[in-house]
């Protein structure tokens, strides 16, 4: 997956000389843009007289370019992610940590869904969320509390944890995080005995 440019910790810095503007992502990987005071904008301002034009320029391509790329890449990964889940595909927590929570882009997604800590057999032993600052969050809003015990990592199926939905469905709510794709609203259906 392309960090398109990223810094490490998922934000871009456009540089207009006197004014910085730092780039965010929504729940669809659309960039958006704050200001110096954090307030979100409606888009990148134009240059002013008072900018360095150079940087300025340099600044507005950046952004461009990153919007294009951005479009291009973000549908395959929310597909990947949610064809993920339902496969339910395991990954180890090394490799989570590396290609999914570390990643500059890819955390602005994985911190929108819900995990499950997996035993070697692929049983769901607890679910957390990615935290802001990119520790693992259980549905009680308190730090997972012994990450060793973690064998597999995966996004959790509906059909796997659902006396927990309305739980996490608050904290998402709570934190107004929404997801990219239906994992908490997603429908599920039961064979009836006769069907079975």
């Amino acid at each position: 997956v392309p960090d398109l440019g990223l810094d490490p910790d998922g934000s871009l810095v456009l540089d207009f000389g006197p004014r910085r503007f730092v780039v965010g992502f929504d729940e669809l990987l659309k960039p958006y843009v704050r200001d110096e005071s954090g307030k979100r904008l409606k888009a990148l301002p134009k240059p002013g007289v008072n900018d360095d034009a150079d940087r300025a320029k340099a600044a507005t391509e950046a952004f461009s370019a990153l919007k294009k790329d951005a479009r291009s890449v973000t549908a395959d990964q929310i597909a990947r992610l949610e064809q993920s889940m339902c496969l339910r595909r395991r990954w180890s927590l090394e490799d989570f940590r590396a290609y999914f929570v570390a990643h500059p882009l890819l955390r602005h997604l994985v911190r929108r869904l819900v995990w499950g800590s997996y035993d070697a057999d692929g049983n769901l032993l607890a679910t957390f969320r990615i935290a802001e600052d990119l520790t693992f969050a259980t549905v009680d809003d308190e730090t997972f509390a012994d990450e060793s015990d973690i064998a597999l990592v995966g996004l959790v199926h509906p059909l796997e944890f659902a006396e927990l939905i309305p739980r996490w469905s608050d904290v998402l709510a709570d934190y107004e995080i929404l997801q990219q794709f239906a994992q908490l609203g997603r429908e599920t259906y039961v064979l009836a005995d006769a069907a079975r």
